[in-house]
């Protein structure tokens, strides 16, 4: 009678690991699926978005040193453009409250903060500093 419990007990053991393993699998893949649900809906969002900022843009910075800025905000809010004489390029983002996000030129150090709702800042470049001022076309 003791082996007989011993074994039914082995063969519920196994069963229960089993099942375990199976339910473990199923909520892995649950959350795998929730995650690609997720990632396409945040790809189409991504898609659908377009910069309220979008557009060209043109302005002069002033201070240590000055000089005229351009530059064009895309859909997603990248900017790409130009500044002083040398039109060393600038690059970055602008965020959907107008702040400016790592806009510099990568050569120079040339680095501009604020944002486009105020349609002015500063810039910095290494010791100097300034203000700038922008536009839309």
């Amino acid at each position: 009678m003791t082996k007989q419990l011993l074994k039914i007990g082995s063969k519920n053991s196994i069963l229960m690991v089993a099942s375990l393993s199976i339910l473990f699998s199923l909520m892995s893949c649950e959350t795998v699926v929730d995650n690609l649900i997720d990632n396409i809906g945040n790809n189409h969002q991504q898609n659908n978005y377009t910069s309220r900022y979008m557009g060209n843009w043109v302005g002069t910075y002033t201070g240590a040193e000055s000089g005229n800025l351009t530059f064009k905000v895309s859909k997603d809010g990248t900017i790409y453009g130009n500044y002083g004489t040398l039109e060393e390029v600038i690059t970055g983002s602008v965020l959907d409250d107008g702040g400016l996000l790592s806009v510099l030129s990568v050569n120079s150090g040339f680095h501009l903060y604020g944002n486009l709702n105020q349609n002015s800042g500063t810039w910095k470049k290494g010791d100097k500093t300034g203000t700038w001022t922008f536009k839309k076309q």
